[in-house]
């Protein structure tokens, strides 16, 4: 499935707006977290931040932060690869 992360990509660019005109904010988390992990795996660390912080941004947005746990352990296993260890601690 990761032969076209692309494709994929646009699938969850897609998931995202269908859940966001639902207000479906548990899929919405969901869609930028599976986007999130598409740019990692692409080598695209810098996107994936940026999609983490959108849905840390969310879950805030929305009073859900159980999800926050998730998403920052996500940040630091970048930040930690990155080795920019400063920018790792919050």
């Amino acid at each position: 499935m990761l032969s076209k992360p692309d494709t994929l990509l646009e699938l969850t660019d897609y998931h995202f707006k269908l859940t966001k005109q639902k207000d479906n904010y548990k899929e919405m988390y969901n869609s930028l977290n599976s986007k999130a992990q598409i740019y990692y795996l692409k080598g695209e660390k810098d996107n994936s931040m940026i999609v983490l912080d959108q849905s840390a941004a969310l879950s805030i947005e929305v009073d859900n932060t159980d999800n926050l746990g998730e998403i920052y352990g996500n940040m630091a296993s970048i930040y930690i690869v990155q080795r920019k260890y400063q920018e790792g601690i919050l």
